[in-house]
């Protein structure tokens, strides 16, 4: 999938053991320093910079650690409304949709009331998530 994006021009950030792992396998991205690192580039610049826009991070445990640096993304993620994604799947869905819609403009953006109200004539099921 990154691959793919790769090729369509999206720019990838990743700090180190990404970024390694990423160019191992052909991937291009541009190496960022780590929260915990003050060398430039930094994760926090750019993300502080709103400079990204969209973070995928995947917390690797399940206690709460507010002194990792994938805390601090998160954190600052959140802080600066950028969006997030912290779930294996959902990114994997996210990024396939980055893929597919690519230089094509969404034929219609609806809030989720809108999506119900548009569906709920069309199946009943629907009506009992909602």
């Amino acid at each position: 999938m990154l691959r793919e994006l790769d090729e369509q021009g999206w720019a990838i950030y990743s700090t180190a053991g990404t970024h390694q792992f990423l160019s191992r396998n052909g991937i291009g991205s541009y190496f960022v320093c780590k929260a915990s690192e003050k060398q430039e580039p930094n994760i926090q610049s750019l993300i502080s910079g709103r400079k990204v826009d969209l973070i995928v991070n995947i917390p690797t445990a399940n206690i709460i650690d507010t002194q990792t640096d994938g805390y601090v993304i998160r954190r600052m993620a959140v802080d600066h409304h950028i969006p997030l994604i912290t779930n294996l799947q959902i990114a994997q869905i996210m990024l396939q949709c980055l893929i597919n819609f690519k230089g094509k403009p969404p034929e219609s953006v609806l809030s989720w009331q809108e999506y119900i109200q548009r569906h709920m004539r069309q199946s009943p099921a629907i009506r009992a998530i909602a």
